[in-house]
């Protein structure tokens, strides 16, 4: 290549470096590139990621190449004919890497090879006559083939070779930033979307916890719960369904929201779906309702539902949508009904909208249970002059009623999980006459547990602080003994664990601490997020306690209120991490892009200065000189703009850990 060469050289590998879309790229090439060769048309073809198939081919379009043929290939229908060419491509591609270097191919021998591809003949009869192809090449790898076609025989001269092979270097550069813009406006969309989903769900909950505080019938209950369950999973419709004993797969219709319409009762059980899905649950032909039974949400589009459940079908195909959502709600590890929910089509919901309805799911579960027990208050309250125990029943009630409200209202403005815990253990040893309240987290592979808070005498104890609890700052194994035995209970029944101090089962160790804080009573209860246990929930007391129906059914819902505020911690600590990684992956990316761009300029034109000094040092060694200063000044500012790059992009070794341990981790590497 002259001089002239390379300067044309670095113009489009300037403007190649700024190139962000598919266009932007196809313009270059005609308005710069084309007047290098002369060429009619050209095609980049990109393939995929393991490089098995043809995914794209970007062509010239009227708006960049208002060519003839570009009209052709438009009206002909052709933009898509790539996957219908991928041998004759695979071989055009076989053959250069075979040269290592660019091929002319002809028409008509193409033709002659593959007569079945309708391109060929479309371009003789435009008198194209053959087409230059090369490699486009990132790091040695071929990720797509360039062409440039020609209406002559003989167009494209060897000497321009090098110079074609240059151009398509750029080009692939190009193409490689082209892809990773795109993945970039994708993945900052999707992780847009995702922060808008929780933001709508967040206040989903908020409005629900708000609204299910100051319930107080089953009707206002299903009223709150249907409304936001359907503004959740943008609908407007939805049912409740309870199920008919805990080994049953038995379903019945409680509340139905048609229409923003929630229909309950007499006006309920007119309607043909509702009458008919007590048998055809309890004779479950299909096994959807056993996997509902067992906890599975379930999505089934409209053909499958019209197998489970024709008239459930025909209402959701008459409100306009396409499949349906069941989300089973749960009590004591026991499925209580499901919701369900029409969606306006088949695409399963987000995993935040999903753990979100179940998360609601739960929480009705858990106010139903409320209005139970503010019912069963009521009736023993009746009974207070004739039974003693019915009064004591119905004192405990009432105090399980409040502490449920206060939980859910605590719930509904949760800023610090930790303060609402301790407010939730506090609650519990009120309502119990607990002096002490814990909550044990447990790993997902059930190995070792750890104390996360604890309350004492309506205080909440700093445990790595205050000397008397030293023994529950470590990390307890779950196969010690009392361990083992309490999480083979919980993973066996959704029961629960109460037992004297004295009980032989526990650790030595932990049935000392309790004797010298003067407790006698333990009571342990599992935590649960669907199949997977959290944790537990402790009581402790100072007086000989033994279990009530009364004191199960309370701390069993508090449980359920503790296990809730943990998923919606860690749902909200996973929103905030995928919104952190996609701004460092943006900003990593940003800071690459220019190091690369810097890099490519500079070296492009030390190359040009170069060759230019190699050149003139026989005719003129003065101009040779001054070329090489001028090629040694481009090299130190590309080199200090490129460090400046590199200091900006940091190390990826001391995001974790601090200079020696990444110095550790590299001659660790080098050995």
């Amino acid at each position: 290549m002259d001089v002239h060469e390379y300067q044309l050289l670095l113009d489009l590998s300037r403007a190649i470096t700024m190139v962000r879309d598919a266009d932007a790229l196809l313009r270059i090439m005609m308005e710069q590139v084309r007047p290098l060769f002369g060429f009619d048309d050209a095609g980049i073809l990109v393939l995929d990621a393991d490089g098995a198939h043809h995914r794209d081919l970007i062509v010239g379009h009227p708006s960049v190449m208002p060519t003839e043929a570009t009209r052709r290939v438009a009206a002909a229908g052709l933009g898509g004919w790539l996957p219908h060419h991928g041998s004759m491509i695979e071989a055009h591609m076989h053959a250069c890497h075979a040269a290592n270097a660019p091929l002319v191919f002809a028409f008509d021998e193409m033709l002659r090879e593959f007569p079945e591809y309708p391109f060929h003949a479309l371009m003789q009869d435009l008198g194209y006559k053959e087409v230059l192809a090369t490699l486009l090449r990132v790091r040695g790898d071929s990720i797509g083939i360039l062409y440039f076609i020609s209406s002559e025989h003989g167009h494209f001269r060897t000497q321009q070779f090098e110079l074609f092979e240059a151009i398509a270097d750029q080009i692939a550069i190009a193409v490689c930033n082209i892809e990773a813009n795109e993945e970039i406006t994708t993945l900052a969309e999707e992780r847009r979307l995702r922060a808008d989903i929780l933001a709508k769900v967040n206040d989903a909950l908020k409005h629900a916890a708000e609204d299910l505080a100051v319930a107080r019938t089953f009707e206002d209950i299903y009223g709150v719960f249907l409304r936001q369950a359907a503004a959740i999973s943008g609908t407007t419709g939805g049912a409740v369904l309870q199920r008919s004993g805990s080994s049953s797969t038995r379903f019945e219709f409680v509340a139905l929201l048609d229409q923003g319409d929630v229909i309950l009762g007499e006006r309920l059980h007119t309607l043909a779906m509702v009458a008919a899905i007590p048998e055809r649950s309890e004779h479950d032909t299909t096994g959807h309702f056993a996997r509902l039974a067992q906890g599975h949400t379930l999505l089934s589009p409209l053909d499958d539902l019209q197998r489970i459940l024709p008239e459930g079908a025909a209402w959701v195909r008459a409100t306009g949508n396409q499949a349906a959502l069941s989300v089973p709600f749960t009590l004591h590890g026991n499925v209580q009904g499901y919701l369900g929910l029409p969606l306006r089509d088949e695409r399963a919901q987000s995993s935040v909208v999903r753990e979100t309805l179940k998360a609601l799911a739960s929480q009705i579960a858990v106010a139903l249970e409320l209005v139970r027990l503010a019912d069963v208050a009521k009736r023993a309250a009746v009974a207070v002059e004739r039974q003693t125990a019915a009064q004591e029943r119905a004192a405990e009630l009432a105090t399980a009623n409040d502490a449920l409200r206060d939980s859910i209202e605590q719930l509904s403005g949760l800023g610090n999980v930790d303060a609402f815990l301790g407010a939730m253990l506090n609650a519990a040893c009120e309502a119990t006459g607990a002096e002490c309240g814990s909550i044990m987290l447990f790993d997902a592979a059930l190995t070792q547990a750890k104390l996360h808070i604890m309350v004492q005498d309506g205080h909440v104890s700093d445990i790595e602080r205050e000397p008397g609890l030293a023994l529950w700052r470590r990390t307890f194994a779950l196969n010690e003994p009392g361990w083992v035995d309490m999480v083979k209970l919980f993973l066996r029944t959704p029961g629960f664990w109460w037992t004297s101090v004295d009980d032989p089962a526990f650790a030595p160790d932990i049935a000392t601490w309790f004797r010298e804080w003067h407790y006698v009573s333990v009571a342990n209860f599992p935590l649960r997020r669907g199949n997977q246990l959290l944790g537990s929930l402790g009581l402790a007391f100072r007086t000989p306690q033994s279990p009530t129906g009364a004191r199960l059914e309370l701390i069993g819902v508090l449980a359920q209120q503790v296990a809730l505020a943990l998923e919606l911690t860690r749902l909200s600590d996973e929103a905030r991490r995928d919104a952190e990684q996609a701004a460092t992956l943006k900003e990593r990316t940003r800071i690459a892009r220019e190091m690369h761009d810097t890099l490519a300029q500079a070296f492009t034109g030390v190359i040009v200065q170069l060759e230019a000094a190699r050149r003139a040092v026989d005719d003129d060694p003065a101009a040779a000189g001054t070329h090489m200063l001028r090629a040694g000044a481009l090299a130190r500012d590309g080199l200090a703009e490129a460090r400046r790059a590199v200091q900006a992009l940091g190390p990826r070794a001391l995001e974790d850990g601090d200079l020696v341990a990444a110095l550790g981790h590299v001659v660790h590497q080098l050995q």
